[in-house]
């Protein structure tokens, strides 16, 4: 008699259980194990639900005394720091240059060295930054508004752009989230300091509400910082965030043998609204963030000093 199908029979059926059971027990354990951390996540949820209920339960303050002393602390050092609404994070329409005079037929030259100055002090401490940049950006914004005035926005201006020059363009009108002027950490976007819409205003800089970079790329860096200790002084004297007005900016021009009348074209001076409202964000403003350096003179900080326009400028 041939008993190897029966062994075999056999076998296949202790494989068969053997399988089943392995499988129900492994099952059990994966499902005890679910449970397990299921009730271990919902405890932690409950926990930390009710940690946050009794946190928000009002309660008395031990140490009343050194409470309000903290807040009168805090409350005195806010106020007694000064910081410039030309230094707002939040980019308004008011303070940047408006260059849309510069591409009429009897363009400012006074105007095309600001804006040099300006461009170069936005991009000469980044990577996109080669020798005279600046020049190849006025002159690519120049042709294009030249063929269709009506674009009023660097967005609009964007697609115009030659196909040569849009992946540079497309960076330099988006810019980046974070930056810091001076220094190779990203770059602003042109439109965070530069307007090409027309008939915004009668003159390309707004003085109250213009931002600082503007200012240094007009007065230069010295006589900005010299701006900012006087409206400074203004502050301490009156407790309100005010700019120099047309007469007190005549008079510190003087100081520095200086004409006002050699910037009548390129300043404009208008209403200018008290502390905490300095600057308000209009419709076509886009809120970006950027950190501020302290104003200060280029002997001060010479590693931030923008070399002068078209002598072109070394990466790091």
């Amino acid at each position: 008699m041939n008993i190897l199908p029966l062994v075999s029979a056999f076998i296949l059926l202790f494989a068969i259980g053997s399988y089943t059971v392995i499988h129900q027990f492994r099952a059990a354990v994966q499902e005890t194990l679910h449970f397990t951390d299921s009730m271990q996540i919902q405890r932690q949820i409950e926990t930390q639900v009710h940690r946050n209920a009794f946190n928000k339960i009002p309660g008395k303050d031990p140490f009343p005394e050194e409470t309000e002393k903290r807040t009168a602390e805090t409350k005195k050092k806010v106020e007694t720091e000064y910081t410039s609404p030309r230094e707002a994070e939040s980019i308004v329409q008011e303070s940047k240059l408006n260059i849309t005079s510069l591409f009429q037929e009897q363009g400012d030259p006074l105007l095309e060295s600001a804006t040099l100055n300006l461009l170069q002090s936005m991009y000469a401490f980044t990577d996109l930054y080669e020798p005279n940049l600046e020049v190849e950006i006025l002159r690519l914004i120049r042709s294009t508004l030249k063929k269709d005035p009506s674009i009023d926005t660097f967005e609009k201006l964007l697609p115009r752009i030659h196909k040569e020059h849009r992946d540079l363009f497309y960076k330099l009108v988006k810019g980046t989230n974070n930056y810091k002027m001076g220094e190779f950490e990203g770059y602003p976007a042109l439109g965070d300091f530069i307007s090409i819409t027309p008939k915004e205003r009668t003159r390309p800089i707004l003085f109250p509400y213009a931002s600082f970079e503007v200012l240094k790329a007009l007065f230069g860096t010295s006589l900005t910082h010299q701006i900012y200790l006087k409206e400074q002084e203004k502050w301490e004297k009156t407790g309100e965030k005010l700019s120099l007005t047309k007469t007190e900016l005549e008079e510190f021009l003087l100081e520095h043998r200086i004409n006002l009348a050699d910037y009548q074209k390129m300043l404009l001076f208008g209403h200018q609204k008290k502390s905490g409202k300095e600057f308000q964000k209009t419709e076509s403003s886009k809120i970006r963030l950027r950190v501020n350096h302290p104003i200060s003179t280029p002997a001060e900080s010479p590693e931030q000093t923008v070399p002068p326009v078209n002598n072109g400028v070394k990466k790091k």
